[in-house]
């Protein structure tokens, strides 16, 4: 592996980032992230108990991702809960960038939408045995609209449904307003708000996220833990059980939901010209420019409308209860997802249809963008011309986040007007 210790440093880091090359060297712990990970230039070891910044004092976990990891925690000087994401030291600064960008125009007069974005309230920096890392200080907020699937027998009240599907067409069209593309808008990175969250108790936070549960790291050789590993790994995971959260659940779902968008780990900010860059977004949200990204790449077409493409998987989630507009949430292989767009939209535009080495002769045509239960036939006919107007192969000729929330508003007889979109997003609004 070399003799040079920043050689090490990255051999050891790709590794435990991929698991290539080799066996994982602790057991998992349940309900937690890879131990794997606490190396130089990944994850920052946090202990329940831990005060950062001279404030923020760690609770409990919440979650991890290819990130970071995030924790629950009380902020000692303003009296309140807090969400603290510790990203890892490989990770770039430039989701704390986009959130100051972001806090910054929700101060302006015309910034309807701004409710469904996630607020940011403090960003510093830590320095640890696996190097710099970036932290953010954000609201607490609830579980996401993917526990709906699992919680509810795969269904929420139709609407429902619509009020939590106009919400985040409204959240997108804000950040499209503010010149920021998502670039990873799943229904994982849509929470639900918690109703009251700033009277919640400590005792309220131990009924509605369960107490934490803190398990020993063990190698799988069965060795003890070496020096190295103590100097880079936290004393001890910390599980979190999903079941345990079934009450905050019905909590976000007593009154009138309303929801977030977070993790803007991928988003990018938009001059009006195409970005050349990769995303990481599933197959099943991702938009054909996306699904051939590889083939594409250096030249890119990353746009608003890979954030509009999303929004319409994400709305379908919502109202059919798990059901994707294109294959399947577990298939990965995006030719087989690139298949099933044509066959309802029928060929790509040349530029894709030629760099496509698994496309086919000749495909089926399928009927029918739309499958909701129990909805009308005049809903069905008209969440099918949306869908029409929203899966559009150009890019900047899918329909603007603003005016599918003013369509979706309209559905649900809460009519509102949104402002258009200035500068390079008018282009827009020539389509339709």
């Amino acid at each position: 592996m070399g003799k040079n210790p920043q050689s090490r440093r990255i051999c050891y880091l790709v590794l435990a980032l991929t698991g290539f090359g080799m066996p994982p060297l602790y057991f998992p712990g349940p309900y937690s992230e890879s131990p794997s990970r606490y190396v130089p230039g990944g994850f920052h070891p946090v202990h329940l108990g831990d005060i950062f910044r001279e404030r923020y004092h760690v609770i409990h976990r919440l979650g991890s991702g290819g990130y970071g990891t995030t924790w629950l925690v009380r902020d000692e000087v303003r009296k309140r809960f807090a969400c603290l994401k510790v990203c890892a030291a490989h990770s770039s600064s430039s989701e704390i960038a986009i959130l100051r960008h972001l806090r910054d125009s929700m101060q302006r007069e015309d910034a309807r939408g701004s409710d469904s974005i996630m607020q940011l309230w403090d960003d510093f920096e830590v320095e640890g045995p696996n190097g710099h890392h970036h932290c953010i200080v954000t609201e607490l907020l609830g579980p996401s609209l993917s526990s709906l699937s699992h919680d509810y027998t795969f269904r929420v009240p139709l609407d429902v449904g619509k009020l939590l599907a106009r919400d985040v067409a409204s959240g997108i069209a804000f950040l499209h307003s503010c010149g920021v593309i998502h670039g990873d808008l799943t229904l994982n990175n849509i929470l639900l708000k918690i109703p009251g969250v700033d009277l919640l108790t400590q005792e309220d936070i131990i009924r509605y996220f369960g107490r934490p549960v803190c398990l020993p790291i063990k190698r799988t050789d069965g060795q003890p833990l070496s020096p190295e590993d103590v100097a880079h790994l936290p004393s001890y995971q910390v599980a979190i059980d999903p079941g345990d959260r079934q009450e905050l659940l019905d909590l976000c779902l007593e009154t009138t939901p309303s929801l977030a968008i977070i993790d803007f780990g991928q988003s990018l900010k938009w001059f009006g010209e195409p970005i050349s860059c990769s995303l990481g977004i599933p197959p099943s949200y991702a938009p054909p420019e996306i699904l051939l990204q590889d083939a594409l790449l250096p030249k890119g077409e990353v746009t608003p409308g890979v954030d509009i493409w999303a929004l319409a998987t994400v709305i379908h989630k919502i109202l059919s209860g798990s059901a994707p507009v294109f294959c399947s949430d577990h298939s990965a292989d995006k030719d087989l997802v690139l298949q099933e767009i044509v066959s309802q939209l029928g060929q790509l535009p040349q530029r894709w249809w030629t760099c496509w080495k698994g496309r086919l002769d000749s495909y089926e045509s399928l009927p029918g963008l739309v499958w909701v239960p129990n909805l009308s036939s005049e809903d069905t006919v008209y969440l099918e011309d949306l869908f029409r107007k929203i899966l559009v192969y150009e890019p900047l000729k899918r329909l603007p986040a603003s005016k599918i929330a003013t369509a979706l508003a309209w559905w649900t007889d809460e009519w509102v007007w949104l402002p258009p979109i200035p500068g390079a997003y008018n282009v827009w609004f020539d389509y339709i």
